[in-house]
């Protein structure tokens, strides 16, 4: 199962290098609107943790840092290549899939999720997976991104404006055939606190993260790259031609540009 999610994954086959130096660039750009959440929720000492999904580590090892020696962190995720490095008492690292491995029923205060779900055919039973293994009180935390609405508009650039309006509808056109082909769920983010309620969860709030990007923020980098390394891909199955793919990297480097991506819509909710 582990090989057919990753032939799933739309950058399964990235180099290591590569795949790390983006999830590097997704880390800051949503770890510290994570984090910020997660303390106002009440993480503390002593809290057992959950991450599904957890790239490259740096979010697992901040909560291992915050739960300190009494508590713990268990960082999954279906590839571990990233993980090696952060091991430390509190810390357990395991590689597993949360759609059809078992995992501890009723042991954590904190699970924990971003970018996971958006991602799998079969996220109803993840996301039961991860309210199962709850404690009663315990808190389930997700983000995953929304990429309707504003999804790639662009406000200002030097470009003409003609390549800024190219730029959103090949964006959109890209995701869409994702979504059609079962490879991403686009709706899915603005309906995670619907998906929490139905599933019996208290307290439950969620947020939408938006913000007007410019070529120095990571999440621009992030997209650039994302939409470099599919490229071969892109243009092979017919989905954008080589100039679609130049004419939207041109409007990635332009000093001047300021645009919408995706939404990250961050949901929680709380085990009766």
């Amino acid at each position: 199962m582990a090989k057919e999610y990753e032939d799933h994954y739309l950058l399964s086959r990235n180099s290591d290098d590569a795949e790390s130096e983006r999830l590097a660039l997704l880390e800051a750009t949503y770890d510290p609107d994570s984090r910020a959440h997660l303390i106002s929720l009440g993480l503390g000492e002593g809290w057992h943790c959950l991450e599904v999904g957890s790239g490259r580590g740096s979010n697992a090892q901040w909560l291992a840092e915050m739960v300190g020696p009494a508590g713990h962190v268990l960082a999954v995720d279906i590839n571990t290549r990233f993980l090696g490095t952060i091991a430390r008492p509190n810390l357990e690292v395991r590689a597993a899939n949360i759609v059809t491995d078992e995992f501890e029923s009723e042991k954590f205060d904190l699970v924990f999720s971003r970018a996971v779900l958006e991602h799998l055919t079969d996220w109803g039973r993840a996301l039961d997976r991860m309210v199962a293994a709850l404690k009663p009180g315990g808190v389930l935390y997700l983000s995953d991104g929304d990429y309707s609405g504003d999804f790639a508009r662009v406000l200002a650039m030097n470009g003409a404006a003609a390549d800024g309006e190219h730029f959103a509808h090949t964006f959109r056109h890209i995701m869409q055939t994702f979504d059609k082909r079962g490879m991403i769920d686009l709706g899915l983010a603005r309906r995670l606190s619907l998906e929490l309620e139905a599933r019996g969860l208290v307290n439950v709030g969620n947020v939408g993260l938006a913000r007007v990007s410019r070529p120095t923020d990571t999440i621009t980098p992030f997209w650039a790259q994302t939409l470099r390394h599919m490229q071969t891909m892109l243009v092979t199955q017919g989905i954008v031609s080589e100039p679609d793919m130049r004419r939207m990297q041109s409007v990635f480097e332009d000093p001047a540009l300021r645009w919408v991506p995706h939404t990250m819509c961050c949901a929680w909710g709380q085990r009766r």
